[in-house]
């Protein structure tokens, strides 16, 4: 599998990496979502068929409950601006593409640009996330420094 990864992938250190390549297994994606050509993603508006509806419950649970728990051992305080800061992104601009790719698994994986609202002239990130059948957030990953 190393064979497909990108160069975000190989930039990893080896704990990183590994825990990585567990992300791509846990999801049964034979090759990292940054490799995937492009031309096998649906885009925009077509993903409208694809990707189950995601509520801010479905994002809170994987963020603030399970991700944010995974790193600090505690739980996080910060729904409350998540659903309003979420749209108010997509209207400012801040996300320049948005794809996606069913998998055969039939997890939609989900990737994105997305301009950093702090560091204007700055790469954007390219956040993914693996979306389960019923909407719920399986994982997510992006090139930002918190990953």
């Amino acid at each position: 599998m190393s064979s497909s990864f990108s160069s975000y992938a190989n930039g990893l250190q080896p704990a990183e990496r590994h825990a990585y390549l567990e992300k791509l297994k846990l999801i049964s994606c034979a090759h990292c979502p940054y490799e995937i050509p492009k031309e096998l993603w649906k885009q925009g508006n077509e993903c409208n068929k694809f990707v189950p509806k995601i509520t801010s419950s479905d994002i809170f649970i994987y963020l603030i409950e399970t991700k944010c728990k995974e790193i600090t051992g505690e739980t996080a305080q910060a729904f409350k601006g998540l659903a309003y800061e979420s749209k108010q992104a997509v209207r400012d601009g801040w996300i320049k593409s948005f794809i996606c790719l069913v998998l055969h698994s039939g997890v939609v994986l989900v990737k994105a640009k997305v301009c950093p609202s702090q560091a204007l002239g700055t790469t954007p990130h390219r956040p993914w996330a693996a979306i389960g059948k019923t909407g719920n957030v399986i994982l997510a990953n992006c090139t930002c420094a918190a990953g």
